[in-house]
């Protein structure tokens, strides 16, 4: 599965004449550049990092210095996305995405095919992603392979997504890499090719992406990259990508530590994993850590727990919960 980024969106924005630049302006970019942007590489910060409040005074006092500059306005509409105020940030976005500013219209596009916080617009936001990618930025490669991979806006093609998500990739934007792994997985606009895509994922991996880990992690659990499966590579993995956040990876740590695959059995550290993952509302996770709670495993026995998540789990979707859930009543 592939996800388009809002409020966590990053771009390549263009580079205002050094001649102009300011220590005001100089001091915004630090702030609130992204690592994506020409001449911003050694700088620049994922949105999810940036120091809300100190990028705010800074972009805001040098935007007062040079109330015309779209670069300085798509950094800040960009510090305003990532707070989730949509309020501040669309009217930045748009006038930096009209005027140009590859950033803007990467954030803007995305947010436009969406409709999130503003009327949707799938035509006009593929739009406005065309135009930063055709200038090369690889935030919006991904996201217009998104467009195309799912049809959303566009004509569904594997091979312009497969195309685009390459472009991103080899630029080193590590979801991109992650989705060109997939397309190679699941052989769509190409033919499947696990070995190709555990390269890509490897790459994703090492530039810190947790999905990419994962599902690297996957591939060595279910022995498709050799015989017998690789169950401490797939421990590693998840570990990475479960540290990270990334729900599904914590449940299949919580799988292979409850089990002893890979690594010494730990049925406590499996029922902290499933507990995290069951409160991301993982029905898989929920259904598990019901299993432990009923059985006593790594955790004091707890019937009315377990039929919580039980429950929790049957109303997900697991006709395996409903069923365990009916028998505890019978019980």
């Amino acid at each position: 599965m592939k996800f388009r980024y809002l409020a966590l969106a990053v771009g390549i924005a263009a580079v205002d004449s050094p001649a102009l630049a300011t220590e005001a302006f100089d001091t915004c970019a630090r702030a609130a550049a992204s690592q994506y942007e020409l001449g911003y590489a050694d700088i620049g910060i994922d949105s999810s990092k940036i120091d809300i409040p100190a990028a705010t005074e800074a972009c805001v006092a040098a935007l007062a210095e040079d109330p015309t500059s779209l670069q300085l306005k798509a950094w800040l509409g960009r510090i305003y996305d990532a707070n989730n105020d949509p309020t501040n940030a669309l009217p930045l976005l748009e006038e930096a995405a009209n005027g140009g500013v590859p950033l803007a219209q990467a954030i803007y596009g995305d947010l436009l095919i969406v409709g999130e916080q503003v009327t949707a617009d799938p035509t006009r936001g593929n739009d406005l992603l065309q135009q930063a990618a055709y200038a090369g930025f690889a935030p919006a490669m991904d996201s217009l392979a998104l467009s195309y991979d799912y049809g959303e806006g566009v004509e569904q093609s594997y091979q312009t997504a497969l195309g685009y998500y390459r472009q991103a990739a080899l630029l080193g934007l590590p979801r991109a890499e992650t989705n060109t792994a997939l397309m190679y997985l699941e052989g769509l606009g190409t033919d499947r090719d696990p070995v190709a895509a555990s390269a890509w994922l490897l790459r994703a991996a090492s530039h810190g992406d947790a999905r990419g880990a994962y599902n690297l992690g996957k591939l060595h659990e279910s022995g498709e990259l050799g015989d017998p499966p690789d169950y401490a590579a797939a421990v590693a993995l998840y570990q990475q990508a479960s540290d990270a956040g990334y729900p599904l990876a914590s449940l299949a740590l919580g799988y292979l530590m409850q089990n002893g695959y890979g690594t010494a059995a730990d049925p406590v550290y499996a029922a902290q994993l499933y507990q995290y993952a069951a409160d991301q509302g993982i029905a898989q996770a929920q259904l598990n850590l019901a299993l432990l709670y009923e059985d006593g495993l790594g955790v004091t026995q707890d019937f009315a727990r377990a039929k919580v998540l039980y429950r929790q789990a049957s109303d997900n979707g697991l006709a395996d919960a409903a069923a365990n859930l009916g028998l505890l009543y019978l019980g």
